[in-house]
């Protein structure tokens, strides 16, 4: 038996992938007018901050409408990109370094410790 609960979130998980199904394309971007574009553009905005785990690949669509020929629309698709990304990435963590440049602060249990930091990552930050 299948448990009704978990048919019911299955259900909307497929829902959200065949959303993310429906990418714009060039020639249905084009096809928009301005007042319609607006729309799609506040209407990605709020999925993606809802739903930023199913949602992601309509950042895509966002980035389209970031090179439209219309400075009006890019202005607003890059002001939903800020605000996508104000609200998703504040719970990357940034971990500060020591003075020496080749340990990495990371506090697990209230202790700091020490990470040590390969050869390869240390090139990339020098």
């Amino acid at each position: 038996m299948v448990d009704p609960q978990k048919a019911k979130e299955m259900k909307i998980l497929r829902q959200r992938e065949e959303q993310n199904k429906d990418l714009l394309t060039d020639e249905i971007l084009a096809a928009l007018s301005f007042g319609q574009k607006i729309a799609l553009i506040s209407q990605l905005r709020s999925e993606l901050i809802s739903f930023p785990a199913f949602s992601y690949k309509k950042l895509r669509d966002l980035l389209k409408l970031c090179s439209e020929s219309n400075p009006d629309v890019v202005l607003k698709a890059t002001s939903a990109l800020c605000d996508v990304f104000e609200d998703v990435l504040p719970s990357y963590r940034i971990r500060q370094n020591y003075e020496d440049g080749k340990d990495v602060d990371s506090k697990k249990d209230g202790k700091n410790q020490k990470v040590k930091i390969s050869k390869e990552v240390e090139q990339l930050r020098s």
